[in-house]
């Protein structure tokens, strides 16, 4: 009977026990809202007015300030000549020679053109000689045309005095004055006069036809001048463009620079390359000049609004750890990488001495924007919500607190950059581990 009264007897005492302890929490509950909320005590600090500098820095590698790649322009085999002079780090000049194709077949071309040129100034020579004596024969014609219609008129007067003659014989014939011989006499001399006439008519027309004859052949003699001169004139051109293929057996350097790379040995068999610009072509030779070099930086989206030539930029290379080399922006790209994001831009850099090698690898710091006075807080004062807006807790002169949202600039990771949202006599509450709410009443340290 003991033992079944015991389990009914620790039920009840379990049943006290929570009992008590829940009416103990419920005065605990009350007296704490009787109370209020507890005050949280705080620190709080104010912006303040700092100048900064906005900058940038990325990876930066140097480059040369030109680098040409040199390919053949015709087929053949490379000779000996020169070529064994020129090794990588050669020091060249622009246009000295680089390496020779041996063209054998364009050299006799140019010997036959040279013979055919000669010929055809011969035959220049010979039309010139043969157009003087055209025209020599001209003048000689014309002035055979120009004596006998000189006789022409001298006849043609004698005609009219031997006319005027003849009449008058035979008036004084008429009337029995003169003896009738006189009047054949006179007749003779007219009809002589006559002959005479006819005679210098007939030379004046064969003068015109050899002089039409003369002036023919000369117009004939200075078409064939003609067609030497422009046949000479052909072969000379012919003879300019081979010497012009000729010259690129010749194969130099296009810029002052130094041998980078060469790709070619005596012997070798070049080939015309027509796709020089082929990065998978491999040239001749690689020809760099960095006596003046370019750093380029691939500048982040966020800065490339603030990124403008002539910005100032420090330069640093792990090669040369201990120099800091100073330039600006001289170029920029306009567009961004759509892969990476960025966009390149250039630094020239003077390198006379020689120091600074394309492939260096470094770090390039930009000035974007002038230096300017702005507010800041520290990094851990300024919170930010789900949507990651910026604000911070204001605290007013009664210990009341505000949520004021901000807007941000720079941001380092220890300082923040507050651009609007906030005055320089605002009390911030700093580092805290409690959310506030608004008009919340806090005890300022």
């Amino acid at each position: 009977m003991k033992n079944a009264w015991t389990p009914l007897l620790v039920l009840v005492v379990l049943a006290g026990l929570a009992c008590f302890n829940g009416c103990r929490q419920a005065a605990v509950d009350a007296a704490a809202q009787d109370a209020g909320p507890r005050t949280i005590s705080v620190n709080v600090l104010t912006a303040t007015a700092t100048t900064i500098q906005r900058t940038t820095t990325q990876p930066a590698t140097v480059h040369a300030y030109f680098e040409t790649r040199v390919f053949a322009k015709m087929s053949g085999y490379l000779t000996d000549r020169n070529i064994e002079l020129v090794e990588i780090g050669t020091a060249v000049k622009k246009g000295d020679q680089l390496a020779e194709i041996d063209v054998p077949e364009m050299a006799k071309r140019r010997e036959v053109l040279l013979a055919t040129i000669k010929k055809m100034k011969a035959n220049e020579q010979r039309a010139t000689a043969q157009l003087a004596v055209s025209a020599a024969s001209e003048l000689s014609y014309q002035a055979k045309q120009d004596k006998a219609s000189a006789e022409v008129a001298k006849t043609d007067a004698a005609l009219n005095a031997s006319r005027i003659e003849l009449d008058r014989v035979t008036d004084l014939v008429e009337k029995d004055a003169v003896a009738e011989r006189l009047q054949d006499e006179a007749q003779k001399k007219h009809d002589t006069a006559v002959a005479e006439k006819n005679a210098s008519l007939a030379a004046v027309k064969s003068a015109e036809a050899e002089l039409k004859l003369a002036r023919a052949q000369s117009d004939a003699e200075q078409a064939d001048l003609d067609v030497a001169l422009a046949a000479t004139e052909v072969a000379e051109r012919e003879l300019d463009e081979l010497d012009e293929l000729i010259k690129y057996a010749q194969i130099t350097a296009p810029i002052d620079g130094v041998v980078t790379q060469r790709n070619a040995e005596p012997g070798d068999l070049v080939r015309n390359s027509q796709s020089g610009s082929s990065k998978d072509e491999k040239p001749l030779f690689v020809v760099s000049q960095f006596d003046r070099v370019r750093v380029r930086v691939h500048v982040p989206e966020r800065d490339v609004p603030e990124t403008t030539v002539g910005d100032e930029v420090s330069i640093t290379l792990q090669a040369l750890p201990d120099e800091v080399f100073p330039g600006e922006i001289f170029r920029i790209a306009g567009v961004l990488d759509e892969q990476t994001r960025t966009m390149m831009v250039e630094i020239d850099i003077d390198n006379d001495d020689g120091r600074i090698r394309p492939g260096m690898f470094g770090q390039a710091s930009i000035t974007l924007a002038p230096a300017n006075n702005s507010l800041m807080l520290p990094a851990n004062a300024v919170r930010f919500d789900g949507k990651g807006k910026a604000y911070v807790y204001v605290v007013d002169a009664d210990n009341k607190v505000s949520i004021a949202e901000i807007k941000t600039g720079l941001d380092d990771g220890a300082q923040i950059e507050i651009t609007a949202g906030l005055n320089d006599s605002d009390r911030v509450v700093g580092p805290l581990l409690h959310r506030l709410k608004a008009d919340q009443i806090v005890q300022v340290n």
